[in-house]
Order: C-alpha cells, then structure tokens, then sequence
C-alpha cells in the first residue's frame, strides 16, 4: 500500500492543528428572567400612561438595548447623570449607556437606547455545581438553573425619565433582571440559533484564552514546520 508523502501528512498536520485550536471556543449563553411580561420577541415589556419599555438582551455582554416609546403630547427627557445599573446590590461605579445616546424623546415617538455591556467575562461555575447534560446548537452543553434567590447575576436597570428640560422631577423605572439559566456549548451563536430577546451570551473575544495550552503549543511548534514543507513542495 502507497504511504502519504510527507507533504500530504504535513497537509494533514496543520489542519488538525488549527481544528483542535478552533473547536475549544467556549460559549456561555445566559437566559434573563424577569417579573414583567413578554412580547412575541420575549422583550421584557413595561407599560402605563406616559411611556412603553422594551428590553431586549440579545447582544453579547448582557448589554440591554431598551426601546423607550413617549405616549405624551409633549417631550419627556432621560436624565443619564442618574440612570444606573446595580449589580448584585452594588452599584455601577462607571457609566451606564455608550455615549451619544438620544437624551430627547419627541411627543408621540421613540427611541432606543442601548447600554454597556454588563459583563464580558464568563461566569464561573464550581466544577461540582449540578448542572444537566444537554443538546445545544451543532453539539452538546452544560445547563445550570437558578431562581432569583441563587441566582450567580442579579442586576437592576434604573431609568430617570422626566417630561422637565432641566430634568426636575424624574420618574425612576426600576426593574431587576436576573441569570435564570445559564448553558456553557462550543456552539457559536449562528450555530445555537440565538434570537430570542432574553438570552445573552458570554464570549471572551481574545482568541488566545479560548483554546487550550497544548494548542498553543502544538501550533507554535508544527504550524512553521508544516507550512515550510508544503511551501517547499516536498
């Protein structure tokens, strides 16, 4: 039988390495509960008199993007020195929204606001936490339940909305967010078909913490050597 050539095997190599560095990517896919009502598109929904709230937390980072609707006849104002988010009972020293978010809401219109990410690093999980094996996405995952009361992420958005320009007298919509479920997967999120407004993801974005030290070292190692033998065509 006919072995491969060196440079078929060295093909072979470099392939296998760059697989084994992408396939250790994990993802934490978080899925916030609240008490309020949902819509179709599971934003969380708040409505009275003077404005409709939706919030939606699908972008990574469980970074609230928050649709704010003034049912007035007259402007109202959102007051960013004393909109906050609090933290597992700590308030947010550092800014809430990006910058140059809409302060302004016309009469009878919209807008959306969106804030910083709440957090982009994951969240740590005991390595004996009871957790259920699942299928998710193109693979398999771990899935941890918790209610309000054990919850590894409780988080409340302050919003200070007030029909006065030199924003007197605002009213403050408090609302507290929770992590119900939280499944760690391989999967992606084109993969896991995110699209659902109340789940968020965790992904830390620098490549090199996200694959294993054995790939690091196999590709520092191989991947020089593989590509000089295709390159030299032996």
């Amino acid at each position: 039988m006919r072995q491969p050539g060196i440079k078929t095997t060295a093909s072979i190599l470099l392939a296998s390495v760059l697989v084994v560095g992408s396939s250790c990517s994990k993802y934490q896919y978080v899925f916030i509960s609240a008490d309020l009502p949902q819509n179709d598109l599971k934003e969380y929904v708040v409505d009275n008199d003077t404005v409709s709230l939706r919030y939606s937390f699908i972008r990574q980072g469980i970074a609230a993007t928050v649709s704010v609707e003034n049912k007035l006849r007259q402007p109202l104002y959102i007051d960013y020195q004393r909109s906050v988010t609090v933290v597992n009972n700590e308030q947010d020293a550092g800014p809430f929204f990006a910058d140059n978010q809409p302060s302004f809401i016309a009469p009878l219109s919209k807008v959306v606001i969106r804030n910083l990410p709440l957090r982009m690093s994951y969240i740590k999980m005991q390595a004996d936490a009871r957790h259920d094996e699942v299928h998710f996405g193109s693979g398999k995952g771990k899935k941890y339940s918790f209610d309000a009361g054990n919850t590894p992420l409780h988080f409340r958005h302050v919003l200070a909305i007030t029909p006065n320009e030199d924003y007197s007298y605002p009213t403050f919509h408090d609302y507290s967010f929770w992590v119900e479920t939280l499944i760690e997967s391989y999967s992606g999120p084109k993969s896991a078909g995110i699209s659902n407004a109340d789940i968020s993801y965790l992904h830390n974005s620098n490549r090199q913490v996200n694959i294993t030290y054995w790939s690091v070292i196999l590709a520092a190692c191989l991947v020089p050597v593989c590509i000089g033998i295709i390159a030299a065509g032996i």
